[in-house]
């Protein structure tokens, strides 16, 4: 029989020895199984035993490693199959986190005066809108009494998305202080955070 011949049983035994070298030493594994829940090379580091002084260089060494690398994408290409999501559809979603404009959800009177305008949203602008609050109240007294209703409309953190962006563009480096960068996005977006309060909406 064929299986009974020499070459085929030093075959076989190959690859079981092959299956078996796949296999990662026990701190890389460490490392492989937070670096997927973190994604950060320097907190896997030091899940997988290494010092805090240690852990930056440590964890850039274990990334740039070709089997700890491998064993990441492997894993995950398999939790992107079983959740149906993707790199890109994460991305897609932040995009329209952070790039979302207050102009889009407002009209400007022709006495400058801003209210708050829904009527055209669309799904991705609505996918940015963290919070809507309505207060319907009547303001004097008497005949001179009216009904007002103010609309407040709240963006989610644009900062915080634009910073997980840059972060996967490789904008900021992984030593880089968040101080450092949320100043760096303070000086490119601003000082608003995505909240405005809409007036009377005009009849």
């Amino acid at each position: 029989m064929g299986d009974k011949h020499p070459d085929n049983k030093k075959a076989k035994n190959k690859k079981k020895r092959s299956k078996k070298s796949e296999k990662l030493p026990v701190r890389q594994q460490r490392y492989v199984d937070d670096f997927l829940i973190s994604g950060n090379m320097t907190k896997a580091a030091e899940a997988a035993g290494y010092s805090k002084k240690t852990a930056p260089q440590q964890g850039s060494r274990l990334y740039k490693n070709v089997k700890v690398r491998a064993a990441i994408d492997a894993a995950m290409a398999a939790r992107s199959k079983r959740t149906e999501i993707s790199q890109d559809n994460v991305l897609k979603e932040l995009a329209k986190l952070g790039f979302a404009n207050m102009a889009d959800y407002m009209t400007i009177t022709d006495k400058g005066l801003a209210y708050i305008d829904l009527k055209k949203l669309t799904r991705d602008q609505a996918a940015a809108i963290q919070e809507i609050t309505v207060d319907e109240y009547w303001d004097g007294t008497g005949d001179d009494a009216r009904e007002v209703k103010r609309v407040k409309v709240k963006l989610s953190d644009k900062r915080a998305s634009l910073e997980l962006l840059g972060k996967h563009l490789g904008l900021f480096a992984d030593t880089l202080k968040t101080p450092d960068i949320a100043k760096f996005l303070q000086v490119v977006i601003g000082e608003d955070e995505g909240e405005v309060e809409s007036p009377t909406t005009p009849g």
